[in-house]
């Protein structure tokens, strides 16, 4: 009898939990979020532990790159020459100092929200660890010029790594001709691994 009782009372608690998870799961692939706990709802799994046992406070370099100080120097005089403003972001994407390249994109912001500077804002904000924002950018980017390939990549890249594997392969299919390497300031890592695979 007490088998039974148990038993009847845990039969609408597994439908309901089964339920969530289906609810959990529509949720986050409406929105794209982009946690473990999400990622678990797609699998149809239970989210266990806590996810801010997984954030990280990204290693900088505080070294100038090579190159950047005539940059620098000219922006001093021309603040608003984007192409000078996109390569200085790149240099310091590379040279490990995401903290300065934002902050020389967000002036290029300011300029013209391009799709090459929504990337690469995209870039210095997933390598800071706001993954959410960074897909956002990468979003937008792509909408203001969809035959640019990085934000593509860069978009499929989280995508993929958060569970969305049928969302990512349709944003790989947009990507025409590209054949990065792993180093290119325009990509997060994974993302150049991913040009030329399966469409």
């Amino acid at each position: 009898q007490v088998k039974g009782a148990l038993e009847s009372i845990a039969a609408p608690l597994a439908a309901e939990a089964k339920e969530a998870l289906k609810q959990c799961a529509a949720t986050a692939r409406k929105l794209k979020v982009l946690s473990e706990a999400a990622r678990a709802c797609l699998d149809g799994k239970a989210p266990t532990g806590d996810p801010q046992t997984t954030i990280k406070v990204p290693e900088v370099s505080r070294q100038k790159p090579s190159g950047a100080a005539p940059l620098e120097r000219l922006l001093a005089k021309k603040p608003r020459d984007l192409p000078s403003i996109l390569k200085l972001g790149e240099m310091y994407l590379s040279g490990g100092n995401p903290y300065m390249a934002q902050l020389i994109l967000a002036k290029g912001m300011e300029v013209s929200e391009t799709a090459p500077v929504l990337n690469l804002l995209g870039v210095a904000t997933a390598r800071l660890g706001d993954l959410q924002d960074a897909l956002d950018l990468f979003d937008k980017a792509t909408k203001k010029e969809g035959g640019y390939g990085p934000p593509h990549l860069n978009k499929a890249a989280l995508l993929q790594r958060f569970g969305y594997a049928t969302e990512a392969k349709a944003e790989l299919k947009r990507v025409k001709g590209e054949s990065p390497s792993e180093g290119d300031p325009r990509l997060i890592p994974g993302a150049a691994g991913l040009a030329g695979g399966p469409r």
